[in-house]
C-alpha cells in the first residue's frame, strides 16, 4: 500500500468526484483515478461506488474514511510542528475577509521592509478555513470558530457607512433624509451575499426593494458608488479615503464588528506566523480611528 494514496482517498471521499478532488490535490484527474484504483486493489475492496453523478463510499469505504482521516491528522500535526520549529519555513499565508483583506493589502507600501515574514500571501475568504491543513496559517474573522485547537486574539474593530458620489447627493436630495430607502438607489452585494449582515439592515429598510445595482465585491460596490449609480455601503476607512464620496449614514453602531487573528495552536509560535499576528494587531491597534470611522 502507498501511503500518499491516502490523501487521494480522502479528497475523492469529500468532494465526490475525481475532477473536484483533481482540482484541489492541483494533480490530473486520470491520475487521481490511476491512484485511487491503485489502493483498491491493495486494500481488496473497492471504496467507492461508480455513478454518474459522482462518487459515493461503499460500506468498505465508509469504514475507512475515519481511519485515513486520523491518518492525515497526525501527518499534518508534523507537518505544522515542524513549520513551526523551522524560522526559515515558507511564505505566511493570511486568509481575510474582504474588509480586512483590503485594508492589510492598503498598508504593505507603507510597511515596507517592516512586513514580518518574508513572503505574505493573502486570501480573500470568507469561508471557514481549514487551519488545521494549512489552508492558511491563520485568519481574520468577526466571528469566533466554534470547535477546533485554536487559538483567537481580538485585534480590533470595523465601522461601516452608508456612502453617496457628492454628485449623486446633489441630485437627490432625499439621500440626506429617511426617505433615501424608498427615493434613492441602492448598490448592495449579488444575491448570493445577501445574509450579510449589511444586507439584511439595508433590506429591511428597503422594504422589499431591490438594490438598483448589485456586484460580488466591495471594489466593484466602491466603483459603482463613485460613478452615481447610487447609495451603498463601504468601511468607514475606505469610504472616508475617497474625496468623491460623502457619508450619508453611519457609522452604525449595530453592524460595527469585532476582528479576531484565529491561528491553529501547533503554529502559534512559529516565528513568521508570530509576527504577522503581532503585525496585524499593530496595524488594527495604530489605524484605529480610520476603522471605527472616528
Amino acid at each position: 500500500m502507498d501511503w500518499s494514496d491516502v490523501p487521494i482517498f480522502l479528497a475523492v471521499a469529500r468532494r465526490g468526484s475525481l475532477r473536484a478532488a483533481a482540482r484541489d490535490l492541483s494533480i490530473s484527474q486520470p491520475t487521481v483515478g490511476r491512484r485511487l484504483r491503485a489502493l483498491e486493489r491493495s486494500l481488496g475492496n473497492p471504496l467507492f461506488e461508480r455513478h454518474a453523478d459522482g462518487h459515493r463510499l461503499t460500506t468498505e469505504g465508509a469504514a475507512l474514511k475515519p481511519i485515513a482521516e486520523a491518518m492525515e491528522e497526525q501527518a499534518l500535526a508534523l507537518a505544522r510542528r515542524g513549520a513551526a520549529a523551522d524560522p526559515r519555513a515558507g511564505p505566511v499565508r493570511i486568509s481575510a475577509a474582504a474588509w480586512p483583506a483590503a485594508f492589510l493589502a492598503g498598508q504593505m507600501g507603507s510597511a515596507g521592509a517592516d512586513l514580518p515574514a518574508p513572503e505574505i500571501e493573502l486570501v480573500v475568504s470568507s469561508e471557514t478555513t481549514n487551519l488545521a491543513r494549512r489552508e492558511a496559517d491563520l485568519a481574520i474573522r468577526h466571528g469566533l470558530p466554534a470547535t477546533g485547537d485554536l487559538i483567537t486574539t481580538k485585534v480590533g474593530s470595523m465601522a461601516c457607512a452608508i456612502y453617496g458620489a457628492a454628485d449623486y447627493l446633489a441630485r437627490h436630495p432625499a439621500a440626506a433624509s429617511d426617505d433615501r430607502y424608498r427615493l434613492c438607489d441602492f448598490v448592495g452585494f449579488t444575491e448570493e451575499y445577501q445574509h450579510f449582515i449589511t444586507m439584511r439592515w439595508l433590506a429591511e429598510r428597503l422594504g422589499g426593494r431591490p438594490a438598483a445595482f448589485r456586484a460580488e465585491t466591495t471594489a466593484l460596490q466602491h466603483d459603482a458608488i463613485r460613478a452615481g449609480a447610487g447609495l451603498g455601503f463601504l468601511p468607514c476607512y475606505l469610504g472616508d479615503a475617497d474625496s468623491s464620496l460623502r457619508r450619508v449614514v453611519g457609522p452604525v453602531e449595530d453592524l460595527e464588528a469585532d476582528y479576531w487573528v484565529i491561528v491553529h495552536h501547533d503554529l502559534r509560535d512559529a516565528p513568521g506566523v508570530r509576527a504577522t499576528i503581532d503585525w496585524v494587531t499593530a496595524l488594527f491597534r495604530q489605524h484605529r480611528a480610520r476603522l471605527t470611522g472616528h
